[in-house]
């Protein structure tokens, strides 16, 4: 992933993380990348689109009180709920989970 923060500041390369999906789409504005990512559900239909969380930070803590948008939405389909946020707009510069 290229970006204007320095690699080793902002990941740990022995800690990498591996997110299975589908990615619809990704935007390129410099210095910035927005990735937005499907959740499916056992039939195959989208169910969510949209950023991981909800916190437009590089902070590593934020992850603790961060709304993370994928897992609410695999949790809900999984309990048979329908998903409460089906969409949100991505936000860009650097990932923060490790």
């Amino acid at each position: 992933m290229l970006d204007h923060h320095s690699f080793g500041a902002e990941y740990d390369a022995n800690k990498p993380i591996t997110l299975t999906g589908t990615v619809t789409k990704v935007e390129w504005t410099n210095p910035h990348s927005f990735f937005y990512l499907d959740v499916k559900d056992a039939s195959g239909k989208v169910v969510y689109n949209g950023a991981i969380d909800d916190k437009r930070s590089t902070d590593v803590a934020d992850v603790k009180v961060a709304r993370n948008y994928v897992v609410a939405a695999l949790d809900e389909m999984k309990a048979g709920k329908p998903v409460s946020t089906a969409s949100t707009t991505p936000y860009g510069c650097t990932i923060k989970y490790r």
